[in-house]
C-alpha cells in the first residue's frame, strides 16, 4: 500500500504570514499522514517564522535562509 512510502512536500515562502498558517494548515489535514513538511524561509522579515514555530508539528521542517531569491531558496 502506498501508505507506508514517505514522501517530502516543499514549500517556500517569503513574508507570507498573512496566508502561511492556512497553508500549513491545509497541508498538515491532509489524510495521507507519511510525510513532512520541508519549509524553505528565503529571508522573511515579517511574523512567518514566529506562526510556524507556534504549530509545534513533528511534521514540521523549517529552514529560514538570508533573502537570496525563490529560486535559489529552493535549490
Amino acid at each position: 500500500m502506498l501508505d507506508n512510502i514517505p514522501i517530502t512536500v516543499l514549500m517556500a515562502t517569503y513574508n507570507c504570514g498573512q496566508y502561511i498558517l492556512t497553508s500549513v494548515n491545509s497541508i498538515l489535514r491532509q489524510r495521507y499522514r507519511n510525510f513532512e513538511l520541508l519549509i524553505i524561509d528565503d529571508g522573511s522579515d515579517d511574523n512567518t517564522e514566529a506562526l510556524i514555530r507556534s504549530l509545534n508539528s513533528q511534521k514540521i521542517r523549517y529552514i529560514k535562509l538570508k533573502h537570496i531569491g525563490f529560486s535559489a531558496a529552493l535549490n
